[in-house]
């Protein structure tokens, strides 16, 4: 397994963690006890549109990971970074439970992949990693 192969798993794993934000907001958008009562009707359209928005980034930025998963280009490098921006709004989104801290900083795995396959790529360092035939 090469880092184009990676960075193609990688991609595709942004791709799933934006769909899945966007399911999860589409089905939150119905609740009423997602948000504090304390909370007004304004805050709670930014934060979907917010919300909305970062899960198309995320998978705007899966996309382009598996278009360019065979070239290192500079646009996927930046673009590995900007992946970066999702996550965080979502860890400091969170409160209340551990578990949800956790699951979040475990997240942060898919955007490190990425962005450290895309550099690697970049670079011109395509070499077999993992899994080589001899």
């Amino acid at each position: 397994m090469n880092r184009s192969d990676i960075m193609r798993i990688s991609a595709l794993f942004e791709i799933a963690l934006g769909s899945a934000s966007l399911i999860a907001a589409r089905f939150w958008i119905g609740t009423t006890n997602i948000v504090g009562r304390h909370v007004s009707h304004g805050d709670t359209t930014e934060a979907f549109a917010l919300t909305y928005a970062f899960t198309l980034l995320q998978i705007a930025i899966g996309i382009i990971g598996v278009m360019n998963a065979e070239k290192g280009r500079m646009s996927t490098v930046i673009f590995g970074i900007l992946a970066f921006i999702p996550q965080i709004a979502h860890f400091f989104h969170i409160k209340g439970s551990i578990i949800l801290v956790l699951m979040n900083l475990a997240a942060f795995a898919v955007p490190v992949l990425y962005a450290f396959t895309a550099y690697k790529l970049f670079k011109g360092d395509n070499k077999t990693i993992a899994f080589s035939k001899k």
